[in-house]
């Protein structure tokens, strides 16, 4: 979804801080860093969590 415009349903209408006031669009920034599932549950976890995914 990167570039992608923010969806209606999350902004509501609303605008989401004061320096945001005069934009006409609000672009999706996707992070850097990877996600994988772990788990039973298949949770997804960063890698900036490397521990986290061998916890149960």
């Amino acid at each position: 979804m990167q570039g992608q415009d923010l969806p209606e349903s999350i902004r509501q209408g609303q605008r989401l801080t004061g320096m945001t006031a005069n934009q006409a669009k609000f672009p999706l920034a996707g992070s850097v860093f990877n996600f994988d599932q772990y788990g039973q549950n298949g949770v997804w976890v960063s890698e900036l969590l490397p521990y986290f995914k061998d916890c149960r």
